[in-house]
This record gives structure tokens, C-alpha cells and sequence, in this order.
């Protein structure tokens, strides 16, 4: 199996408007799926980002008060709001 170099995903518990946390995507992902979650009598309302970040997001969250919102993974560097022809670019 390989492993991708994208596995840090956005997670929010409780509303949208809580706080972020950086998580590994795919433990999270898979907790939830297979009622791990559940079991622990997590019910609570939560998000976790549809897509999966590298590392790079981690300097971004930090630099940005604990936000994605702006998060360009083609050049991370970029301006909050700006994105490159043919980037992603992430608002939430």
C-alpha cells in the first residue's frame, strides 16, 4: 500500500463556525466510517475537509490564525484569495 503525501485534512467539531483542527485525514475519515466514532458516543455535529492537504498547510494554518480559508496548494506562498490559472484554491 502507498501512502499519500496528502493526508492532513480540516476537521471542525461541532458548528461551521468552530474552530479548525489539522488532523490526519484518513484515520479520521475511516473512524467515522466504520462507527468507531459511534462507539466512542461521538454524535456530535462535525466537518471534515473533502480534501486532503501535504504538509505545507500546516505553515499556512498557523500564519493564518488557525484557517485554511485561503490555502492555495499550488504555490502556498500566494495572497489570501489568489489563485494561478489551473490551482485549487480553498475558502473554508
Amino acid at each position: 500500500m502507498t501512502t499519500s503525501p496528502f493526508g492532513v485534512g480540516a476537521y471542525v467539531l461541532g458548528g461551521e463556525h468552530n474552530p479548525r483542527a489539522l488532523v490526519r485525514h484518513a484515520d479520521l475519515l475511516a473512524a467515522y466510517a466504520d462507527g468507531t466514532m459511534l462507539d466512542r458516543d461521538e454524535s456530535r455535529e462535525a466537518y471534515l475537509s473533502h480534501f486532503a492537504f501535504g504538509p505545507e498547510i500546516r505553515a499556512h494554518f498557523a500564519a493564518n490564525r488557525n484557517s485554511v480559508a485561503g490555502f492555495d496548494d499550488a504555490t502556498p506562498a500566494r495572497t489570501r484569495g489568489s489563485r494561478p490559472k489551473g490551482g485549487r484554491r480553498c475558502d473554508g
